[in-house]
């Protein structure tokens, strides 16, 4: 048990359920299921901005993974003969957040089995980038981000 005492919830936490924070979890639900929509929209359409200005800004850059199938707030471009590690100490230099690799192996050294699985090289997975868009993401911080790397590749 949780919490000893009157043995609700069949033994594991006893006291009155918070009925409060129930409703307010419901609510919050509610309200996240009817923005999801709009700012869903939003997200890819600042994707779409962002890889628009990455591709313009830096020609040799790789977009990796279908641009028609994949989540609304996720860029991943590969950047041939350059070293991630490199790249996001110096955006991160500049207050810019990027990760390397996939999501599902940011702990491991090795190149992500994901990257691999998608046909990217265990060379051109370590010159890899990942970013993350959020809805509070804007048009000014992605130009500052493009500009950035685009200076830090130079």
């Amino acid at each position: 048990p949780q919490i000893e005492g009157g043995g609700q919830e069949w033994g594991y936490r006893s006291g009155t359920e918070g009925v409060a924070q129930a409703v307010g979890l419901a609510t919050a639900l509610e309200l996240a299921q009817d923005a999801r929509h709009e700012q869903t929209r939003t997200m890819q359409e600042l994707q779409k901005y962002f890889i628009a200005k990455l591709e313009q800004a830096i020609p040799s850059l790789v977009v990796n993974g279908t641009r028609k199938h994949r989540l609304p707030n996720n860029v991943h471009i590969t950047v041939p003969g350059q070293d991630n590690e490199r790249l996001i100490f110096a955006l991160d230099d500049r207050g810019i957040m990027a990760a390397a690799g996939s999501a599902c192996s940011a702990s491991s050294d090795e190149p992500s089995h994901v990257l691999r699985a998608m046909g990217i090289s265990d060379e051109d997975a370590q010159a890899s980038l990942r970013f993350t868009l959020g809805r509070d993401t804007t048009k000014e911080e992605i130009e500052y981000t493009v500009q950035s790397l685009a200076e830090v590749l130079q």
